[in-house]
């Protein structure tokens, strides 16, 4: 049973990476689909998960399902968060190599005298060399 658990949890997972609605609600709708699954898995003595996408349908047809049933503002308002989100992610990245960038101007403007040793005649010579 505990091959099949873990083949449940994957499946209930991917329902959920497929489902576009509000996290409460995706929530939800795991919840209660994860409960009817394994109460059909225990009453039936199901030992493969190809049994439960027989019975229950593929993570995708499942998300269709509810997709059909949700409201269309529902839709909108999580397209519109991810959208959000992923365009977070992409600004932030910008700043942080702008930033990574820019400091390494800055660190390369401070280096303008770099100090150089040399051996001549087994003797150690320093002295500052100017970049300008």
């Amino acid at each position: 049973m505990r091959a099949i658990n873990k083949d449940i949890e994957k499946y209930i997972s991917d329902v959920g990476k497929n489902l576009v609605c509000a996290g409460k609600l995706k929530k939800q709708i795991m919840a209660d689909l994860e409960n009817e699954v394994y109460d059909y898995a225990e009453s039936n003595g199901i030992g493969d998960i190809s049994q439960i996408v027989s019975r229950f349908g593929s993570p995708q047809e499942i998300a269709q399902m509810h997709l059909a049933d949700a409201e269309p503002q529902t839709i909108k308002n999580a397209v519109s968060v991810r959208r959000i989100l992923v365009s977070a992610a992409i600004i932030a990245v910008v700043l942080v190599v702008f930033s990574y960038l820019i400091s390494c101007l800055i660190a390369d403007e401070s280096k303008k005298n770099i100090l150089r040793f040399e051996y001549t005649n087994g003797e150690a010579v320093s002295y500052y060399e100017s970049w300008e």
